[in-house]
């Protein structure tokens, strides 16, 4: 499994298990992601390692005594083993908390914000309206705009995949990103450890090998210095007319987000001029789609993949 692979599974994994904490998703929606992470990740689910300090319990009485302790031990056992035994455990203890109606599980309805807080601010500004109007934002972004940081760091990653978007097109988004975010910090301070590649100034170095590398880099560290480098590194690939980086032609007529209920969820991170439409999306996805938080962000995620 190559670098990019790992990330990947790593962001959905994460996801998942964020979403546990949102009460507005039901069993239904948390399993139906779980089914659809796993067509599109094979290798979503790790082999079962039990912890004896904290072995699995079908001893109901168990699960929720001293605050949770036992549900808030299998969650953090499962950011290092992320198990199909387990991942099925906890939503079973999470469905009886729902049904119990215990304090911090109680379910919400698809309306309410998520206890998290994580909704953006969705007043609009005379600065941001100005903006908008030179910049037509993408239906991948609009979507992602509503689902919290990570979706929109990932949506910004997807639009590198659209071979009809220009520099001066994917800079557009970026601001106009950063105009809807109210001011809260879209980029994080730039980080080189041993898990990251220098970035090489010499255009020579500058291949389709060392550009995905670099997009993998960006997804683990989102700093703005990586990405201004990683669209210096595609610019040079689209004056080249690197395969699959060639300049393409706008599509002529977008569809209004108002008007289309499914749109494309995002491009591979390779530039592509194809545009795909998730048409055969359940309707337990599209809900969860619309409700937005950690559930979409993996969904997001996976739909980028374009496999």
């Amino acid at each position: 499994m190559n670098a990019e692979a790992r990330n990947t599974l790593a962001i959905v994994r994460k996801q998942l298990l964020d979403a546990l904490d949102d009460r507005r998703y039901g069993t239904a929606e948390v399993q139906e992601s779980v089914r659809v992470a796993n067509a599109k990740e094979s290798n979503l689910f790790m082999p079962h390692e039990e912890d004896t300090a904290v072995p699995i319990s079908d001893d109901r009485s168990d699960w929720h005594r001293d605050d949770y302790r036992y549900y808030v031990a299998q969650k953090r056992i499962a950011a290092d083993n992320f198990s199909e035994k387990r991942w099925n455990h906890l939503v079973a203890v999470r469905d009886h908390f729902r049904n119990k109606n215990y304090k911090g599980f109680a379910p919400l309805s698809a309306e309410q914000p998520a206890s998290t807080g994580s909704n953006m601010d969705q007043s609009s500004h005379s600065n941001e309206r100005a903006t908008a109007a030179v910049y037509q934002p993408s239906n991948n972004l609009l979507r992602a705009m509503k689902n919290g940081l990570t979706a929109i760091r990932v949506a910004l990653v997807v639009e590198f995949g659209d071979a009809s978007l220009s520099k001066s097109d994917l800079l557009a988004a970026q601001k106009w990103v950063e105009s809807q975010q109210n001011g809260s910090g879209l980029f994080e301070p730039h980080e080189e450890d041993k898990f990251t590649r220098a970035m090489q100034d010499n255009r020579e170095a500058w291949t389709v090998g060392y550009y995905d590398q670099q997009v993998v880099d960006l997804k683990n560290y989102f700093s703005e210095k990586r990405f201004q480098h990683v669209l210096k590194i595609r610019e040079h690939l689209r004056q080249r007319h690197e395969p699959g980086f060639a300049p393409q032609p706008k599509p002529q007529a977008q569809p209004s987000p108002q008007k289309s209920q499914v749109q494309s969820y995002g491009q591979p991170s390779r530039p592509t001029s194809s545009s795909e439409h998730d048409s055969d999306l359940s309707s337990v996805v599209k809900k969860i789609l619309l409700i937005g938080g950690a559930l979409a962000a993996a969904l997001l995620v996976l739909l980028a993949l374009g496999r």
